[in-house]
């Protein structure tokens, strides 16, 4: 009586990974006509747009110290997550990122998700061959002189992001502070 309840869980089980098979082998094949038609929509709510959006935000999958016990996607290597660190939260993660480019009126063009420790720099070799003629403001990951002048020789695209400040030209304290006027 037990093998025959165990044959039958494990057909079942069998027939359950089957059918995820079948879903995931139905989404890839759909994956090319699901992102034409977003292109299409968003060429038909703003297509006629300029400037766009860059953006990357970290996708977590687990928490760092499940990270080693974690079997998601590591059959893979290509497309296995990694460890990333994230700016604006200050925290490191294990996962993905997300990289996203939308337009002013906040329509998503295009979108790519890569290993956490991709650098946001990186993403924009891949943004040049889907826009042309156009301007794109980006923050301070995507600071890079050598891609922004790539840009806008191959594809004339200008990449507007904040400089940063350079910490060994700074003044700091004693440019307004004259500590040799209260000399003894």
């Amino acid at each position: 009586m037990f093998f025959c309840a165990l044959d039958f869980n494990h057909i079942k089980l069998n027939f359950q990974i089957l059918f995820q098979d079948d879903n995931n082998v139905r989404r890839k094949k759909t994956n090319k006509l699901c992102n034409q038609i977003r292109e299409r929509i968003a060429n038909e709510i703003d297509g006629s747009e300029t400037y766009f959006c860059i953006d990357s935000k970290p996708i977590e999958i687990c928490r760092k110290s499940r990270a080693s016990r974690c079997k998601f996607g590591k059959k893979n290597h290509d497309t296995s997550p990694s460890f990333g660190y994230c700016a604006s939260q200050n925290t490191y993660y294990y996962g993905y990122k997300l990289h996203v480019v939308c337009g002013l009126s906040g329509v998503i063009h295009s979108y790519d998700i890569t290993k956490a420790n991709v650098h946001d720099v990186n993403y924009l070799n891949d943004v040049k061959y889907d826009y042309h003629y156009c301007a794109i403001i980006g923050d301070r990951g995507y600071i890079s002189k050598s891609i922004q002048l790539n840009l806008f020789e191959e594809a004339k695209i200008e990449l507007e992001v904040p400089y940063r400040l350079n910490p060994n030209r700074s003044l700091g304290f004693f440019q307004y502070y004259d500590y040799t006027a209260y000399r003894y």
